[in-house]
């Protein structure tokens, strides 16, 4: 090969290198070898953005372990009631069960005891579900009074929907010959019970 001939080729190869390999790798152009996937910048930009992803590593690690020595540091007792007020989830057989539980130790006997799926939860919260639950009562106004007090003291939350309280008609009052309370109110009582889905 002749001394001119390798001139030219020692000028024409860092040019070829620069137009056909760094030039298209910087741009993210095509080039002769490849077709470069992101420039330069790119992947420059993509390298801040992971290195300040790496840096907050350490403050959510921090977060996560304050969260779980805040939720080690509750009681276990607390733990339970909460689990009780709002469980993660309710059969509406024990939940009858509690009901009648409740009424039998305030001394009041229910009637047409009912739990049904609230339709209203269903449609407006994904997470929290409730049950209506609807009875019916005839007692005195201080033996329902205590019935009340009762599930207010209860831990699972008994939310009041509706209260209907009325006087029975004598034709309510029931068979002839058969014993009824003249002072007794016909009461008609629907909680709403939450629960997580």
């Amino acid at each position: 090969m002749s001394p001119k001939m390798l001139n030219i080729l020692l000028i024409l190869i860092p040019v070829f290198l620069y137009y056909g390999v760094f030039v298209p790798l910087y741009n993210g152009g095509t080039g002769i070898f490849w077709t470069p996937e992101y420039t330069i910048g790119a992947l420059q930009s993509q390298n801040v953005s992971y290195a300040n992803a790496l840096n907050q590593v350490n403050s959510v690690v921090s977060g996560i372990k304050k969260i779980n020595d805040d939720y080690v540091a509750i009681p276990q007792e607390t733990k339970d009631k909460i689990t009780v007020m709002l469980p993660d989830s309710l059969d509406k057989v024990k939940l009858r069960n509690e009901v009648d539980a409740i009424a039998n130790k305030a001394g009041v006997a229910l009637g047409s005891v009912a739990v049904a799926d609230d339709p209203a939860s269903l449609r407006a919260n994904k997470d929290i579900g409730a049950y209506i639950v609807s009875f019916t009562v005839r007692s005195r106004y201080p033996a329902f009074k205590n019935l009340m007090e009762q599930y207010e003291k209860n831990l699972r939350f008994y939310n009041i929907n509706t209260i209907s309280i009325k006087r029975p008609t004598d034709g309510e009052v029931g068979q002839p010959g058969v014993f009824f309370d003249k002072e007794a109110l016909a009461i008609r009582v629907s909680f709403r019970v939450y629960y997580l889905k």
